[in-house]
């Protein structure tokens, strides 16, 4: 991992491992990234559909429909692509200057989206990917300056990360979740307990690139 902004799969990795997964966004189509949370999922299903074509709809008879009870699958290799996509867009908008309300909205959207998108895939991700998950929606929530949410997926992340046994980055990003959400809320005490867990975290490390881009997240939180 030359940046934790991936699930798994990042340089000096084995990647022989199947449930790691390489992200490299300077590689992605930034338009067909925004097109992931810009509206073109739901291009052509809503449009039609105002106050007549409601009534039409009840005026019809119910039983005469085949409604089957089951929306469309979505298949797995689709929600691995999601799940990435979404991924990566929200670092993105966190990269974004002076976002909107709106932007905010889409970006919390996105991060959730991502991370139940993951939960749906099986073959290909586990438990990281999950724990990596919380930790984004951790950030994004702090940096929104919402402390509530943003302890409670750090919680998350951690949570996952002690239940299977995941170490390295992810656990030390964990860590600095909590640490992160602690500031948040104002919680001097936490802060300082969460951060030296992390820093200790952080120095084993094993990948320098990984250590790397965690100690630049601890020091950017300050003391």
């Amino acid at each position: 991992m030359s940046d934790p902004r991936e699930p798994a799969g990042h340089d000096g990795h084995d990647q022989s491992d199947p449930t790691e997964i390489e992200i490299d966004i300077d590689d992605l189509d930034p338009d067909a990234l925004n097109a992931l949370v810009g509206g073109g999922l739901f291009e052509g299903g809503l449009a039609a559909t105002g106050d007549d074509g409601h009534a039409d709809h009840e005026a019809h008879d119910h039983e005469a429909h085949d409604h089957d009870g089951h929306a469309p699958q979505i298949e797995e290799q689709q929600h691995r692509e999601l799940a990435l996509g979404l991924f990566n867009q929200v670092w993105e908008m966190l990269r974004t200057p002076n976002r909107t309300p709106f932007q905010d909205d889409q970006m919390v959207h996105a991060a959730h989206a991502s991370r139940w998108h993951w939960g749906q895939v099986r073959q290909g991700a586990g438990p990281q990917q999950l724990a990596v998950g919380e930790w984004q929606c951790s950030r994004v929530y702090a940096v929104l300056g919402r402390a509530e949410p943003a302890m409670h997926h750090a919680r998350s992340s951690l949570a996952i990360c002690e239940e299977s046994g995941i170490g390295d980055w992810v656990l030390a990003a964990a860590y600095e979740a909590l640490a992160r959400a602690s500031g948040v809320a104002g919680d001097r005490e936490g802060f300082g307990i969460w951060l030296e867990r992390a820093r200790a975290a952080t120095a084993a490390i094993a990948n320098p690139q990984d250590r790397g881009v965690i100690e630049q997240d601890l020091a950017a939180l300050g003391r």
